[in-house]
């Protein structure tokens, strides 16, 4: 935000020098027909940074009220707390996690417009389960493609303090909120699954279907890239610039509508 503040009382200067320099040169051409030229030239360029300072102050207003909206769409929605008790998740084997068989992998299988599913996100230290931590997760049910309720954590893979929330206490309230859902949506689901079996929630224990927005973009859509923020921006979805599992969450599931009504 100060960056863009800086960049557009630049423009605004950088109009205000060059229409003073056209003046200057409009007033020499009254006596040399060159500065006449020179002049009007400089009150162009003067005149053009003036209207692209119009343009991204407009611009930064529209995104302020965009945000403004999603938090207060982001506030609507129920939170459920992360309960913390004695009962803490074990560690699970990734080498023993069972083939993650998402419904664009399943031969023959069409899909069914489920509008009733959760969506899950983590974010982590790194790229691999056995080595790397989770440092904060978020699941979100939508009901008739709406989001109803949400839960979400920030977590200290490290614990210095002794008290601070780590993952162990904080997986089993994931675990009761997902509960029995029968259907699972993520962006890159396999990275967000194999982390979370990696850190004790078996979600193969219940029977769901498993829907990848990444996978069904890949597999229906041409498009220079499958990151998330890149999709929703084709699918014109609100993608946040802070990046938080619980906003990848709704976008995610906004997306998996958007791309259904298009297939």
């Amino acid at each position: 935000m100060k960056k863009q503040k800086k960049a557009l009382a630049s423009r605004k200067t950088t109009a205000i020098f060059l229409w003073f320099i056209a003046a200057l040169f409009l007033i020499a051409g009254s006596m040399e027909p060159s500065s006449l030229i020179i002049g009007i030239l400089f009150a162009y360029l003067g005149f053009r940074a003036f209207m692209l300072s119009r343009f991204e102050q407009k611009k930064e207003l529209q995104e302020q009220q965009e945000k403004k909206a999603y938090k207060k769409y982001i506030d609507s929605i129920k939170k459920v707390e992360v309960n913390v008790t004695d009962a803490c998740a074990a560690r699970l084997d990734i080498g023993n996690m069972p083939e993650l068989m998402t419904i664009t992998r399943e031969t023959g299988l069409q899909y069914d417009n489920c509008s009733d599913f959760t969506v899950i996100d983590v974010k982590t230290t790194g790229r691999e389960p056995e080595e790397h931590r989770i440092l904060e997760f978020a699941a979100v049910k939508f009901s008739d493609y709406e989001p109803t309720e949400y839960i979400s954590a920030i977590i200290d893979p490290d614990n210095k303090s002794g008290d601070a929330l780590t993952i162990d206490k904080a997986i089993p309230s994931l675990i009761d909120f997902v509960g029995d859902s029968d259907a699972i949506v993520a962006h890159n689901l396999s990275y967000a699954v194999r982390f979370l079996y990696a850190n004790g929630f078996d979600i193969f224990k219940e029977e769901r279907r498993y829907y990848d927005t990444r996978e069904i973009a890949k597999k229906y859509f041409d498009v220079d890239n499958y990151k998330l923020e890149t999709l929703c921006g084709l699918f014109s979805v609100y993608y946040s610039d802070q990046r938080r599992a619980l906003h990848n969450c709704i976008s995610a599931g906004q997306l998996y509508k958007e791309m259904l009504t298009d297939l």
